[in-house]
């Protein structure tokens, strides 16, 4: 077994991709588009079963919407709970969205305050942001925990946000918290490029880091398997300093 992050900007195929881990898979869809992707690229398949998380409600008259915090949290909690206590096995496990988690548990920290009659409209220290990843960590850690026990594949997706360094943007990153990323097996991040091809780069795996290019929405098999050879990502930047 193994557990794996698969990151990447929108429109980079997180979602498809890890619908293509080993069935029989079991996804939590936090972003409400499972069922869509498995429309247009799964349709014979009757063994992907997706749960929605997302809950909604309407935003004005077009077709916006606001997120339900607490309702999406409690559904993901229950969800992994009943996982737990039912010893539910699928082949693979999926949480598509694990970035909007954070987000949301920001809104349950507001809603504890208030409670608590602290007038807080956002998080402003380092002991707030604490309470916050706890919020997260209780989420996550009994399903990563159950998994490694169950012998069952963990995939988590999440998105990309901008990278700083002395208060400047100087490129992107995965939104994953780095108490996550130690936990892992695999980290894929899924980068868009010119003529509707993809680079998937490998930053974390048992045999390394590396990457590469896959044409159109082509699925990759996840974890690469021994005889994909994926370009060493040092070999991948002196190939690219070269051609400057």
């Amino acid at each position: 077994m193994y557990i794996a992050i698969v990151g990447g900007s929108p429109g980079t195929g997180k979602t498809l991709q890890s619908l293509s881990f080993p069935p029989p898979l079991l996804s939590l869809d936090l972003e409400n588009r499972q069922n869509l992707v498995i429309e247009r690229h799964f349709k014979e398949r009757d063994d992907i079963k997706v749960v929605n998380c997302l809950e909604t409600y309407p935003k004005g008259h077009k077709q916006q919407y606001y997120v339900d915090a607490l309702t999406t949290l409690g559904r993901v909690r229950s969800e992994i709970r009943g996982i737990i206590t039912k010893e539910v096995k699928p082949a693979t496990l999926v949480i598509d969205g694990i970035s909007q988690l954070r987000e949301y548990a920001v809104d349950e920290w507001l809603v504890v305050q208030k409670a608590a009659g602290k007038n807080r409209k956002s998080p402003e220290n380092a002991g707030d942001w604490g309470k916050i990843n706890d919020i997260v960590r209780g989420i996550v850690f009994p399903i990563v925990n159950y998994c490694r026990v169950k012998d069952i594949n963990l995939v988590l997706t999440c998105g990309t946000k901008d990278k700083y360094r002395d208060r400047e943007v100087v490129g992107s990153e995965l939104q994953v918290k780095d108490w996550v990323s130690y936990n892992v097996d695999y980290i894929y991040w899924l980068k868009a490029n010119t003529n509707d091809e993809y680079l998937v780069e490998c930053h974390k795996s048992p045999n390394g880091r590396g990457s590469e290019m896959v044409s159109g929405k082509t699925i990759v098999g996840f974890p690469p398997s021994k005889e994909v050879k994926l370009v060493p990502l040092k070999e991948k930047e002196a190939e690219s300093k070269s051609m400057e």
